[in-house]
């Protein structure tokens, strides 16, 4: 039997099946890896098949590079004075206020 989304196997023939850990995610079946969240985004729980997008006033600009960036809401950064991101914006930025 495939692994389902949000887990994977490493073993050729596919019969032992891990959680992707947190900070990652799978959203295919018969999945080798998990894939680190991307540059705005987050998952804090493990065998997840999608991430979190930064909540809005947050952001995050690592793009994929330690799934330890990627696995907590705490990760996404709060916007600082003069800048905002809301729903309208890619999470891994943020702009001044014009």
């Amino acid at each position: 039997e495939a692994c389902p989304a949000g887990k994977f196997s490493d073993t050729i023939s596919m019969d032992l099946c891990n959680n992707c850990e947190a900070g990652t995610f799978s959203n295919i079946s018969l999945a080798t890896e998990c894939l680190v969240c991307s540059a705005g985004s987050y998952q804090s729980d493990s065998g997840a098949s999608s991430c979190n997008s930064c909540p809005k006033g947050r952001y995050l600009t690592d793009v994929a590079t330690n799934a330890v960036l990627h696995d907590d809401e705490n990760d996404c950064q709060i916007c600082g004075a003069g800048k905002f991101n809301d729903e309208n914006l890619d999470a891994s930025q943020h702009i001044s206020c014009t």
